[in-house]
């Protein structure tokens, strides 16, 4: 797409309001004030769910980090008040290092395309730190299930083969970083560059964006505006382009 079209889409979203800053806030809702469901068949494995004001929008599949996904529930609601029919699940319900993570998260987004909620067609998948690894792992593969991969601060620490994991990435993939992500070794800044650049030789559709200063966990425990609310625009203007508004 050229630089025209996507400063005509970023000024068309600034100007219907789909575009903005980023939901965040201080204090996230509390874990009891979400309506938990499990979602059969699959076994220890629950979700969120936010119905857009239509009763029903694309799907997209947000994945929480390490400490559960409420800390990202706004995040999941500001979605659905876009128009996305929008599940938040816990990354840890799909192991990185279990080919059966891949395999639950195929059928927990089979079950939301068969939500009454959802649109049909192909999802995207948005992760955070932890969950922004389980989708670099276990998302990128799926081409025939989802459109897109967002990735924030992604875990890479436990990946194995990187290499041979990027050969087999067939989904267009953005990933959001901070240069000053040090935060247990997990997300190191130096080796999701070193991804990047060999994404970027062997053709792989992958897209990183490094925020200078910025630590790891810059949509919530460490906010940082700059990052947060560049990160969201361009998350929404990704949707857009490959769900629709």
């Amino acid at each position: 797409m050229s630089p025209m079209w996507k400063a005509f889409i970023v000024l068309a979203l600034l100007n219907t309001g789909l575009m903005g800053c980023s939901p965040h806030t201080d204090a996230p809702p509390p874990l009891e004030g979400l309506l938990w469901r499990d979602a059969t068949p699959l076994e220890h494995v629950r979700y969120q769910e936010f119905v857009p004001p239509a009763g029903q929008g694309r799907v997209v599949i947000v994945l929480g980090g390490l400490h559960g996904p409420v800390a990202y529930s706004n995040y999941a609601r500001e979605f659905a008040s876009l128009g996305y029919y929008a599940v938040l699940f816990d990354a840890n319900d799909f192991p990185r290092w279990d080919v059966k993570g891949g395999e639950n998260l195929r059928q927990a987004i089979i079950n939301a395309q068969h939500s009454p909620h959802a649109i049909p067609g192909k999802v995207a998948v948005v992760g955070f730190s932890l969950g922004g690894g389980t989708a670099i792992v276990h998302a990128n593969t799926q081409p025939d299930l989802i459109s897109m991969v967002v990735a924030f601060y992604p875990g890479t620490r436990f990946i194995p083969d990187k290499e041979a994991l990027i050969d087999r990435w067939k989904v267009p993939t953005l990933v959001f970083a901070g240069d000053a992500d040090n935060y247990d070794h997990c997300c190191m800044i130096e080796t999701i560059t070193k991804m990047a650049a060999y994404a970027k030789d062997h053709g792989a559709p992958f897209e990183l964006v490094v925020y200078p200063g910025a630590e790891h966990g810059f949509m919530t425990v460490n906010y940082k505006s700059y990052a947060a609310t560049d990160s969201w625009q361009r998350t929404l203007v990704a949707l857009n382009q490959r769900l629709g508004p």
